[in-house]
């Protein structure tokens, strides 16, 4: 809990904005539903905005160090189940959120681990039916 303190404390330093090519195709200032919504509550840079964001944040660290700990332990005992896909699918959103510009590339990157999953499925699926198959004519 105290390292998700020390880490919201350092990401509250520098706020999520909304990009620059969202703000000149929409000039929209918020960056998303839930924060348009919460602005409107509170006021757009209220203090009681920021608290109740910051808690949040906390709230998000806490939940986002405990999937990497127990990510991480899986990785070393080896015993990576398919829930596991799901941590992986939350951690690489978060690496790549900072990088994207448009507002759609972020949500991709939620996509290609299953596309991935299915092609990998499928070609392992080729390979075993191609050695049934050439056994039986054997």
């Amino acid at each position: 809990m105290i390292y998700s303190l020390i880490i919201s404390v350092i990401l509250s330093l520098f706020p999520v904005q909304p990009s620059l090519a969202t703000l000149g195709q929409t000039n929209v200032r918020t960056v998303g539903y839930a924060h348009k919504f919460l602005a409107e509550i509170f006021g757009m840079n209220s203090v009681h905005l920021n608290i109740f964001l910051f808690i949040f944040l906390l709230a998000g660290c806490y939940i986002t160090m405990s999937l990497v700990i127990d990510l991480i332990k899986k990785f070393q005992d080896k015993s990576i189940d398919n829930p596991s896909i799901f941590s992986l699918l939350w951690i690489s959103f978060l690496i790549i959120m900072p990088f994207s510009f448009q507002v759609w590339e972020k949500y991709l990157i939620m996509i290609l681990p299953f596309y991935a999953a299915a092609i990998y499925t499928q070609i392992v699926t080729n390979i075993k039916n191609e050695k049934v198959n050439s056994s039986l004519q054997s």
